[in-house]
């Protein structure tokens, strides 16, 4: 089993690009979906609440999506910095991070045109 130092930059920009993502680089998978389908059910939320409707309700709404990514940032950042190396598993790969960013997007694009 190899083991691999987690660089604690990559993970928080992992996390930006898909949140949950530096949470999987730092081998912690069960974390890294749950904060992804958290951020996912956000505008989901906002759609069956109207909140988007009212300038109050969409700015509470930009400002909790902002901060809970960068609280996933963070966290990822930390957690990395903490742990320092893992023994990789089989989803510790660069092309699964690459793979797992792709499907995202494409989620994330298709979703935004069923909610117009």
């Amino acid at each position: 089993m190899e083991s691999k130092k987690r660089r604690p930059i990559v993970a928080a920009l992992l996390s930006i690009v898909t949140p949950g993502l530096g949470q999987i680089y730092n081998g912690q998978l069960k974390k890294g979906i749950v904060f992804y389908f958290v951020v996912f059910l956000l505008p989901v939320l906002m759609a069956l609440t109207g909140l988007q409707y009212q300038f109050y309700g969409m700015l509470g709404l930009l400002v909790t999506g902002i901060a809970f990514y960068l609280f996933i940032a963070g966290e990822a950042l930390f957690a990395a910095l903490k742990i320092k190396e893992i023994i990789l598993k089989p989803f510790n790969k660069w092309y699964h991070y690459l793979l797992i960013a792709i499907l995202s997007i494409g989620i994330n694009t298709i979703t935004e045109d069923i909610m117009k």
